[in-house]
């Protein structure tokens, strides 16, 4: 499994316009790709920071150090999470498909050499959020996830006449 990257950065660049008295540009780079732009409004910066489980939120019209923070707060997280999801010795075993469209119910358990590890954790139902699931495995690069890595809900009910899509093969 690859380690999964989640590096956020702030780019500032002075502004294009010279002769104006302007504040600067700043641009939101995630693993060193443009995620966004900061744009000036009337007392600060506005704009959106990408979260861990896919997606963007806002925290209003800040300073550019307030951004700082929240973004070095945000990588902190993420070193957090992404470790914590590595050494969990519990991974996602199968995807099924819910009466819920936008949900996903895993089966997760321990893996010892590939195979089910019965002295491990017991195996057990998750319920995530279908864009979670989708997210996390492009960001992890397999669908061996830990299930810590996502925010856990009460599973729907599985629809056995279709297989996930995207789920793993048994």
């Amino acid at each position: 499994m690859i380690r999964p990257q989640f590096d956020v950065t702030l780019a500032i660049h002075p502004h294009p316009d010279e002769d104006a008295n302007l504040p600067p540009r700043a641009e939101v780079l995630l693993n060193g790709a443009t995620f966004s732009e900061l744009r000036w409004n009337r007392h600060g910066f506005v704009g959106e920071l990408p979260r861990l489980e896919g997606g963007s939120y806002a925290i209003g019209e800040r300073t550019i150090g307030a951004y700082r923070a929240e973004i070095a707060a945000l990588n902190e997280r993420a070193r957090e999470r992404i470790g914590a999801a590595l050494a969990s010795e519990e991974r996602v075993l199968a995807v099924y498909e819910t009466t819920e469209p936008d949900q996903l119910a895993l089966a997760a358990g321990a893996l010892d050499d590939g195979q089910l590890a019965f002295d491990g954790p017991p195996l057990r139902m998750v319920g995530v959020d279908r864009a979670d699931w989708e997210h996390a495995v492009a960001l992890f690069g397999t669908e061996r996830i830990a299930p810590a890595w996502f925010e856990p809900m009460e599973p729907a009910p599985i629809r056995f006449e279709a297989p996930a899509e995207d789920g793993l093969s048994m």
